[in-house]
């Protein structure tokens, strides 16, 4: 068993160290949901070197990672959200 299964962590980051935070507690064993902005999602998915459907920048500090491309604007995804609340017991935030 790792130090933090059980715990749900939404990551709301984007670049670079709010990614790695994230990638290293799902090391751990959190479950990482990372949410991203529609249309497409986070925008490191789209740099020059493209492994499968992501950058390499995007894949290397998003594995292990769950994600959903959410739209607080429509009322069917901000209840997919309140109900990720609901359980989550820690957030992750880099503006």
């Amino acid at each position: 068993m790792k130090p933090l299964e059980g715990i749900r962590i939404l990551d709301f980051t984007q670049f670079f160290s709010g990614p790695i935070c994230t990638l290293m507690l799902s090391d751990y064993g959190a479950e990482v949901i990372k949410l991203e902005n529609p249309p497409l999602g986070d925008s490191t998915r789209y740099g020059k070197v493209i492994v499968g459907d992501a950058s390499t920048h995007y894949a290397t500090r998003n594995r292990g990672k769950k994600s959903a491309v959410i739209n607080m604007k429509a009322e069917n995804q901000k209840q997919f959200f309140f109900r990720a609340c609901q359980n989550r017991r820690c957030r992750s935030r880099k503006f």
